[in-house]
């Protein structure tokens, strides 16, 4: 439940984000579903990294790049790890997605805050 109330944190801050920017340029609607379909796929949801043999073999960056530079794959992984093997998740995981749901919100809030004075003209 902690995990899942993390992600719904991040995901509020992310929406908020994406809802302020998309008032004022309307582009970014477009730019969002462009990159959900690769974000998606990136993100380990129908794989684990443990199924990527060859590019752990070759290049064991590239599992850290995917792992922590998609901020969905901590969230999922932690959520895979209590629900489907029944271990606690790893402690950097839980660490990244309490900082990582933290500062989307702060973020996705001040954005938010700032803009949403002239929302109303923009629309």
């Amino acid at each position: 439940p902690l995990m899942l109330m993390l992600l719904a944190v991040f995901s509020t801050g992310f929406g908020l984000l994406a809802a302020a920017v998309n008032v004022y340029f309307r582009d970014a609607q477009h730019i969002l579903d462009a990159l959900a379909v690769p974000w998606f796929f990136l993100t380990p949801i129908l794989y684990d990294f443990d199924m990527l043999h060859s590019i752990a073999a070759n290049d064991g960056w590239a599992i850290d790049l995917l792992h922590y530079g998609n901020p969905v794959s901590p969230f999922v992984l932690a959520i895979r790890d209590a629900l489907f093997d029944g271990n606690w998740p790893a402690g950097g995981d839980v660490l990244y997605c309490v900082v990582a749901a933290a500062v989307m919100l702060v973020v996705g809030v001040l954005v938010f805050r700032r803009l949403e004075g002239e929302m109303a003209v923009k629309l």
